[in-house]
């Protein structure tokens, strides 16, 4: 079975818009380095004590293994430090279909 991660994290709400941004762009660069990568990006729809959660997904064509995982944590890390309000939760899934 082919891993799929989420990483779900809180941030201010006033520095969402800055926040989507560079986790956009993270996004395209990790696909352009991993090919067969598929990067999405998710908002929370209600904002809870003045923070946004935002979820990012990574999908790829082989899954995503160790070390892929260990890539996205380590562009994160440098790319999106200064927003996060609280640590990143990494969930890993399985596909069952599709």
């Amino acid at each position: 079975m082919s891993r799929e991660i989420f990483i779900y994290w809180k941030l201010d709400e006033s520095q969402v818009a800055s926040a989507i941004s560079k986790s956009l762009a993270l996004q395209v660069e990790l696909s352009q380095l991993h090919p067969g990568l598929q990067c999405r990006l998710h908002r929370r729809s209600d904002v809870r004590g003045g923070h946004v959660t935002l979820m990012e997904s990574y999908r790829c064509t082989l899954g995503v293994d160790a070390a892929l995982q260990a890539a996205i944590a380590d562009a994160a890390s440098q790319h999106l430090h200064d927003w996060a309000t609280a640590p990143r939760h990494v969930e890993v899934f399985e596909w069952l279909s599709g």
